[in-house]
Parts: C-alpha cells; structure tokens; sequence
C-alpha cells in the first residue's frame, strides 16, 4: 500500500512539475481593436516599446542626416497609436492563422510623422530565437521571452515622402466596396522565405479571404507557369487579390538552393513548362525534332516552288 502511495505521490509531483512547466509557454489570443487591426495600446511589451522613444528618435535623425533632410522630429512625432505588427513567418505553412501567430516573430512598426511625409522605425526582440519547421518559435524560444532573457529594441527604419500612405491606410484602401458581413481581422507579414516586402491577409470569421501587397512586395524563387497561368510576379502593391490566387500562385514557386531568410536571392526566375506533346523529351532531343521539321520545311518549300515554276514554262 505504501508502495502505491508512493506511486502515486510521484505521479503528481510529475504532474505538477509539467504543468508549471508548460504554463511557461503559454501564449495569449490574438486582441483586435475597432478597426481589426492589432493594437500596441493593447499589448503587454507596449511600456517596454515605449520606453525606446529616444532609441526611436535617434533612429529617424540618423535618415534625416544621411539623407539632407530638413526635418526635424521631437517626441510628440512618435505615434504609437498607429503602430502595426508585422509578422516573420510564411502563412501558407499554418493550418490555423490565429491560433498559431501568437507563437511567430514579429515587429511592431512605429511610425514617426511630420509634415514632410513620415518614417518606419522598426523594433524587435534583440536576439535571434529556434524556431520549428513551420517557423514558430520553439517552446524553448517562447520560455525566454516569457522569463525576460530578451529585450525589445529598434532594429530597421525607413522614410516615406509626403505622398506616402501608411500601411493601414493602404490596406483599408484596398477593402473599399467590400461589403463583409462582419467585422474582419488584418494581418500584415514581411520578409520569410519565399516573399520579400510588406503584404497583408484579410480573415472573416477566421479564414484568409484576401491577400493586399503593401510595399515593395515581391517573391523569390522559381516557378513554371504554362497558359493562362498567372506569375507570382505580377502582384501589384495596393491591389487587393483573392487568397485562392495568392495561394496558388506563391505555392508554384520552389525556393532557391541558397535562401537567406533576410534577401539576397536573385529573385523571381520564370520557367513556362512545356507543351504535353514535348513533356518527357529531353532537351537533345527537343534540338532535332527542330532541325528534323527544318528540314523539312525547307525541302517541302523547294519542291513547291519547282512545281510552279514548271507550270509557268
């Protein structure tokens, strides 16, 4: 009896041991605001971003210097009221967007605004985490940033002239005239894997319905496309496309033997494949049915142009 006692006893220690364990990992529901976007009012590393207003002013004097701009930013420019998320993983490879996002990287996006257009201060975790096959940060990953061994820091920073619009404000240009039955959430993603820039999916109740390229959006790797395919080059940024067809057209594309995941590829090669009747020939072969039909082209246009000129005399 004691022996089962203890047995049990051991059971539960183990029990609780994993529990607290796995209570470490645990990751929050996505939060929207009014508009369906993600709020940095609303998230937990929001004081901590706040606090690197001065990292974030220091950043946008250095492109205001560089480039021989007459700006000038002070404190009041910071809205982080505006700021959006920007998620590093490839959605493609999720089963269940809003259920595992919260396990991805991402940037919040702090925009800087003047009366000369604004500028894109990014910030992020300071340290590059493991994640999985799918991209998602390992339990491992996700129990450092809950035990505070990162730090939020600014990492990247852009400057867009006057006639630029935000992010935001491009995406919901794009959902004009889009009648949703209900309100929508709007996710935007950068640089991972196969695409390259700032683009954005649009979910109803919990399912991708649109694909809106933002900025600079483009895709990295080799496609073969035949017939009225479409490219995975020819998305158009503030266009809004369906997510069948960004699907298909992303998932024709292989990735380049050499990926780096923050550019650097030769970018998108094109390859049409080829008509059914050539399929299995190989490329030699393909050379002589050309010299062959040449061939015969030229002996046939010969022969006819002997026929007429007898028939003339």
């Amino acid at each position: 009896m004691k022996k089962i006692l203890s047995c049990l006893s051991c059971m539960l220690l183990l029990f609780s041991i994993l529990t607290a364990c796995s209570s470490d990992v645990e990751t929050r529901e996505l939060v929207w605001n009014e508009n369906g976007y993600e709020s940095l009012l609303q998230a937990e590393e929001f004081e901590k971003i706040q606090k690197l207003s001065g990292s974030i002013l220091s950043e946008t004097r250095t492109i205001i210097r560089s480039s021989n701009l007459d700006i000038t930013v002070e404190k009041e420019n910071i809205h982080f009221k505006l700021a959006y998320k920007s998620y590093m993983v490839n959605p493609l490879k999720l089963e269940d967007l809003e259920q595992e996002l919260p396990r991805a990287e991402y940037a919040w996006n702090i925009p800087v605004l003047t009366d000369n257009g604004h500028f894109i201060v990014s910030c992020r975790l300071n340290r590059k985490l493991n994640t999985n096959s799918k991209g998602l940060l390992t339990d491992s990953s996700l129990r450092i940033i809950a035990n505070q061994e990162v730090r939020w820091q600014t990492s990247l920073s852009y400057y867009y002239p006057n006639a630029s619009k935000l992010p935001t404000e491009i995406l919901d240009d794009a959902l004009i005239n889009t009648n949703f039955d209900q309100r929508v959430h709007k996710i935007f993603f950068g640089d991972c894997n196969k695409m390259r820039g700032l683009y954005s999916l649009v979910l109803q109740d919990k399912k991708p319905v649109y694909m809106v390229p933002i900025k600079d959006f483009s895709v990295s790797g080799i496609e073969k496309i035949s017939g009225d395919m479409k490219s995975a080059g020819d998305f158009i940024d503030g266009q809004r496309y369906t997510y069948k067809d960004f699907a298909e057209r992303i998932n024709r594309v292989k990735e380049h033997k050499h990926v780096f995941p923050y550019g650097g590829e030769p970018g998108l090669i094109t390859n049409p494949t080829r008509p059914k009747f050539l399929e299995g020939i190989k490329p030699e072969g393909i050379v002589l049915l050309i010299i062959v039909a040449a061939f015969l082209l030229t002996t046939g246009g010969i022969l006819v142009y002997q026929k007429v000129k007898d028939r003339v005399r």
